[in-house]
């Protein structure tokens, strides 16, 4: 990621699906593996600006998701509801919307349709020494865990940020104008947040577990290293010590859909990957084929109902950007 030496970079986008949006955020510093858990793939939306202290990101995702994601590093990360929401949890533990959560290594959860969120890396000696002036003598704890905190301030702070990032990508402010607005508010940043931080407790720990979700931990892990391999539930119930019960059970209860339907996204989603690639010369059937779709007919409406598209409209939608991007 280059961070800007002068002038905050901006970039947003209205993107066809979440393969696509871990492709383009990161240029912020995040690494994610973000995956659709239901079918009929609505359009991701995000915005970005990247000063020298503050990465900040908003984003959408209108349908339900597995989000997994590693925050930029040399930075403390918070996450911020964009708007009341329903069911909300991190690491499988519920949070409030009127609460916010400090990212360390990165994140787990499932999230609900119509997801939207904030989130705020700051560097991380600056937010560090904002906390020492406003507490001196005591210790932050900037630690993976959810605080309910004032819902004033934290309104204040949304209004904030939405403010900030609409003045960034507006062309027609003077870029003066926008660099000078982002800077003071990246100035007022860490005074705001460690403020907030400290006068809350505890909420909730994210560390997190339970039987169920060692499980779906076990067996997530022996998917990742060969998503193409012929699996059956067997081979899965072996990965993870469990009965197929508690297996089947498992996925149902973090993902809402079965073991078999959740490895099928996967390969869904690495097809889709690979048909949005410029210049991929396989053919259709044989990047299916690769990924274990043997029978083409069902593939293709596997994918139609997934992406809302056949797999031959993707690929010539990636063609043609191609072509215009020469």
């Amino acid at each position: 990621m280059m961070i800007p030496d002068g002038a905050p970079s901006y970039i947003d986008g209205e993107i066809q699906s979440l393969e696509a949006f871990n492709e383009a955020v990161s240029q912020t510093g995040w690494e994610t593996d973000i995956r659709q858990l239901d079918l009929h793939a609505k359009s991701v939306r995000f915005a970005a600006c990247i000063g020298q202290d503050l990465i900040l990101l908003k984003v959408y995702f209108p349908n339900r998701a597995h989000q997994q994601a590693k925050p930029p590093g040399d930075r403390i990360t918070f996450g911020i509801p964009a708007a009341p929401q329903t069911d909300l949890r991190i690491g499988g533990a519920p949070v409030s919307s009127e609460s916010i959560t400090c990212f360390t290594d990165g994140l787990e959860t499932v999230s609900e349709p119509m997801f939207s969120a904030y989130t705020i890396s700051l560097d991380a000696r600056r937010l560090q020494s904002s906390a020492s002036r406003l507490s001196p003598g005591r210790d932050p704890a900037f630690s993976a865990e959810n605080r309910q905190v004032d819902t004033r301030t934290l309104t204040r702070i949304r209004h904030g940020l939405s403010e900030i990032l609409e003045f960034a990508g507006n062309p027609a402010l003077p870029e003066a104008t926008r660099t000078s607005l982002f800077e003071n508010f990246e100035a007022q940043l860490p005074g705001m947040l460690s403020s907030l931080w400290l006068g809350a407790e505890p909420r909730t720990a994210h560390v997190g577990t339970g039987r169920r979700r060692e499980v779906t931990r076990r067996t997530m892990d022996f998917l990742s290293t060969d998503a193409r391999r012929q699996c059956r539930i067997e081979d899965l119930c072996a990965a993870g010590a469990c009965s197929q019960r508690t297996l089947e059970r498992s996925y149902r209860e973090q993902f809402g859909i079965t073991p078999k339907q959740y490895l099928n996204r996967i390969r869904l989603a690495a097809v889709h990957r690979a048909l949005l690639k410029s210049g991929e010369e396989r053919s259709i059937g044989d990047i299916a084929a690769y990924w274990g779709f043997w029978h083409l007919s069902q593939f293709a409406a596997n994918y139609r109902a997934m992406y809302g598209e056949p797999p031959s409209q993707t690929a010539q939608r990636s063609r043609t950007a191609q072509r215009t991007a020469l």
